[in-house]
């Protein structure tokens, strides 16, 4: 389970669109939903990522289009480093893939789950949680 980062600091396409107060209304909100959602989960013995914090820091309110972690989409989907973030926050907490991603043969031909995956990402490491580490410095 992961809580969500908060899309409104730094989004200028949404102060724009919304309005400038759109980023403070919309976090008062987000915390009590983020709270609600761990909570929930831990309450069922369901460990929650805290993707907020690591996004937008201890009060959530700070930019993570300025750290890289939010791409330049229309979406405001994570960027590769963001999703690399969020993929070691599941590690920390001891999450593991779905679907192993280590070649089986053991010949290097990765199984077809793999290539499947890279060929729709275009990114032959985007799935590799195996080669993620903290502090990696990304």
């Amino acid at each position: 389970m992961t809580n969500d980062y908060n899309p409104f600091p730094g989004n200028a396409r949404a102060a724009a669109n919304l309005g400038k107060g759109i980023t403070g209304v919309f976090t008062h909100y987000f915390r009590r939903l983020n709270a609600y959602r761990c909570s929930s989960a831990e309450h069922v013995g369901i460990l929650c990522a805290d993707v907020a914090k690591a996004f937008n820091g201890e009060k959530t309110n700070e930019n993570a289009f300025a750290k890289g972690l939010i791409g330049t989409d229309e979406f405001n989907h994570p960027s590769a480093k963001g999703h690399r973030l969020i993929a070691q926050i599941l590690r920390a907490l001891g999450y593991r893939p779905l679907v192993d991603l280590e070649p089986a043969t053991g010949m290097g031909e990765p199984p077809a789950a793999r290539a499947d995956f890279n060929r729709l990402l275009g990114n032959p490491d985007a799935l590799n949680f195996a080669r993620i580490t903290p502090g990696n410095g990304d």
